[in-house]
């Protein structure tokens, strides 16, 4: 399998190669510094719409809020427990689809900026999966509002 990448700095004229054993160590005689990654995911029954993605982040940090609110003692983690037991899909994306924003949506350190912040993000990538919006776009508008948040915190 290869996969060419275009632009991105520094993934220039670079591709993902899967490598047999042998010739890893192949690779290994003859660069023995060389940078051979092995990346290991779950296997998903399929990929969630932005729009579903959306959903089930408001419906677990509005949980995440309410557990909060109930018991200001408990850990996240405690938190997190309560929610993958009350819902199929937060137990989904904090063991399997999507952990990190898991873990974000349910944590003490992240702000109602930084769930807001994702929800735009994720809002952008709603619009290039529907085709309203191009890739560089999308990032272009999360420039453009990351750095008007920055300056309204001046």
């Amino acid at each position: 399998m290869s996969v060419e990448f275009e632009g991105g700095e520094g993934l220039e004229n670079k591709k993902i190669c899967q490598f047999s054993e042998e010739e890893i160590a192949e690779i290994r005689r003859n660069d023995p510094n060389a940078e051979i990654l092995k990346i290991v995911y779950d296997e998903v029954d399929r990929v969630l719409t932005m729009k579903e993605v959306r959903s089930a982040l408001s419906s677990i940090r509005t949980l995440y809020e309410m557990y909060r609110k109930e018991d200001s003692n408990s850990s996240d983690d405690e938190i997190r427990t309560k929610i993958c037991d009350k819902s199929n899909i937060a137990k989904s994306m904090c063991n399997k689809t999507h952990p990190k924003l898991f873990q974000a949506m349910t944590s003490r350190k992240s702000t109602n900026d930084d769930f807001q912040m994702i929800m735009y993000n994720i809002h952008l990538r709603e619009r290039v999966e529907s085709g309203s919006l191009s890739e560089e776009e999308s990032v272009a508008a999360l420039y453009a509002e990351l750095m008007r948040r920055e300056k309204a915190k001046k």
